[in-house]
């Protein structure tokens, strides 16, 4: 199964596009955007390309979070 983001389970300001592969901010504050397949055990690996940031603002993380986000 193809992983997406998530188009439901994701911050107020983020927007999912191109069938749950892009996601963008509409705001420079904490956003989350969680992908659309899960997994309980064993080893996951994913890719992604960071395609602008704006500089002299937050920084840009990446990475593997369980739920629920608070």
């Amino acid at each position: 199964m193809p992983a997406a983001f998530d188009p439901i389970d994701h911050s107020d300001d983020i927007i999912i596009e191109d069938n749950g592969r892009l996601f963008r901010s509409t705001s420079s504050s904490n956003q989350y955007a969680l992908g659309s397949v899960g997994f309980r055990y064993g080893k996951a690996a994913w890719e992604f390309k960071l395609e602008s940031d704006s500089s002299n603002d937050e920084c840009s993380a990446l990475g593997a979070a369980t739920k629920p986000i608070l």
